[in-house]
Formats: structure tokens, sequence, C-alpha cells
């Protein structure tokens, strides 16, 4: 009897894990808070979607200030198992979040793996277009 039951258990452990969905790709804890110091001009972000699997489409980024702006762009960059982003915001912009999709409509599935502020550089002039809205 204590056998069924354990294998009963079992059984439903692994169909619980099973059907747990991957998460999204979201920012990466450390980096979510970045800021230039001066926070004057403008800041360049380079973020990075590793981990995924070997010939993932393109995917979106969706970017969120403190100030309640949100930028969203298509990548960059599509490498074999990562996807590269550059945003430009304004410097005194603090980046509170960040997550990635799939799909040419911006609502596709989540982008699974890690996603990373690769690197961020706090200039003046800008070197890239992107979307940007403010939240209501």
């Amino acid at each position: 009897m204590k056998r069924r039951l354990l294998g009963v258990l079992t059984a439903i452990a692994t169909v619980m894990a099973l059907s747990i969905p991957v998460g999204a790709a979201e920012l990466h804890e450390p980096h979510q808070g970045t800021e230039c110091p001066d926070g004057e001009g403008l800041v360049e972000l380079h973020f990075v979607n590793n981990q995924l699997d070997a010939g993932t489409a393109a995917g979106w980024i969706f970017v969120e200030f403190e100030d309640g702006t949100t930028v969203s762009q298509l990548a960059d960059r599509v490498n074999r198992k990562n996807q590269h982003w550059t945003i430009t915001a304004d410097a005194e912009s603090k980046l509170v979040s960040a997550y990635t999709t799939t799909g040419a409509n911006m609502t596709g599935a989540d982008l699974i793996g890690m996603l990373v502020l690769s690197d961020y550089d706090c200039k003046k002039t800008p070197t890239t277009k992107t979307t940007s809205t403010t939240k209501d």
C-alpha cells in the first residue's frame, strides 16, 4: 500500500513539474535599477537574451524606466542562440525592468533563457532609433 501511494505521489509530482511553463526571460535582477551617475544626456543600453534554442525567430524587448516610459524594439541582431538589442534613452531614466517576446505583432510567446544588460554607456548623442510610449 505504501509503495502504491508513493508511486501515485511521484506520478502527480512529475505531471505537475512538467505542466509548469518555462517563464519569460525577464531582466536579470542585479541589472534592475541601473542608471547613469550624472543623469545628463543619453544612455545607450545593450541587452542580450542568451540560452535560446538555435533558430529562434527575432524577438521584441520591452524596457520600463522609473519615470513610466516604456521602450519596445525588435532585435538588432540574432545569432545562433542569442539576440541583441541596443536602446537609447534619457540618461536620467532609471532602468526598472525588461522582458522579451517573439512574434511580428509583439504579442507572441515569451522568449526563454536569460535576459541581461550586457553594457550601458552614458553619452550625449543617440545612435539608434527606438519606439517609446508613456504609460497613462
